[in-house]
């Protein structure tokens, strides 16, 4: 079973186990099965013997095709393995480094940040479904376990994915919200930098505060997306059936794996 001291990494701040908690049913979330992280592609020699160690299987990319190409991940070919991009994000947010540029200063007085990312989460819930078919499937096949999801910051997409699997192998909300919440300790001070480079891109016209909420997650938007699942299909097995898509079998299958 994987603790907290053996997941320290030193160019990876948000790598963890999303297993290893409780239950509503007094059982626990295995460990040592689904990692989450952020991006990879500043990984050291002591990084790459640390994760070479957790014997991986499958690595599931959340980022866009931009963002793979800016900051390829460093994983070595001859560990072969299994390496699926499944980018979950909104096409229109897809932006170049000039695209975004361009984005920030053509009306950067209307740019409202808040707005943004809470569009981002309908997107994730309600639209990325066929992405989230595409990972819960292949997370469902015991080859392919132990698995590490990740994106650029591993907060909101890789959050709300983590999220799902937590949710499905029943942990309680207040506890999978505070695991998502432990995103902005561990990557408060990478998020800081990002703010600073956005301010500079829209050359010092747009406030810090405006910034923030695209820096940190926030517990209404994890909130709003299970408000969603369960008003609209009254549990997360059917959201993943009939919203995603995900055939029964394989959903019983990840659960019961998913749990000891």
């Amino acid at each position: 079973m994987s603790t907290t001291a053996e997941l320290v990494f030193q160019k990876v701040h948000n790598f963890r186990d999303i297993g290893g908690l409780p239950t509503e049913d007094g059982r626990r979330m295995k460990s040592g099965l689904l990692y989450r992280s952020d991006e990879l592609s500043r990984l050291s020699n002591h990084d790459l013997a640390k994760l070479e160690a957790l014997g991986l299987k499958l690595i599931c990319d959340l980022r866009t095709v931009n963002e793979q190409k800016s900051r390829p991940d460093r994983i070595p070919g001859h560990w072969n393995l299994k390496e699926v991009h499944i980018p979950i994000y909104h096409g229109s947010q897809d932006f170049t480094h000039f695209e975004f540029v361009k984005f920030l200063n053509t009306n950067p007085k209307t740019i409202d940040f808040a707005d943004i990312i809470k569009d981002f989460y309908v997107c994730l819930v309600k639209e990325r479904t066929g992405e989230i078919r595409k990972l819960f499937e292949l997370t469902a096949e015991a080859e392919n376990l132990p698995a590490l999801i990740h994106c650029t910051g591993g907060k909101d997409r890789t959050g709300f994915i983590s999220a799902l699997f937590q949710l499905l192998a029943g942990v309680p909300q207040e506890i999978i919200v505070r695991q998502y919440l432990l995103s902005n300790e561990r990557v408060g001070a990478k998020m800081k930098k990002t703010g600073n480079f956005i301010r500079l891109m829209s050359l010092y016209r747009i406030p810090l505060e405006k910034i923030q909420p695209m820096l940190a997650v926030d517990r209404k938007h994890l909130e709003y997306a299970f408000g969603y699942i369960l008003d609209e299909y009254g549990s997360v097995e059917a959201y993943l059936h009939e919203g995603c898509g995900i055939k029964q079998e394989s959903i019983s299958k990840l659960k019961n794996m998913l749990v000891e």
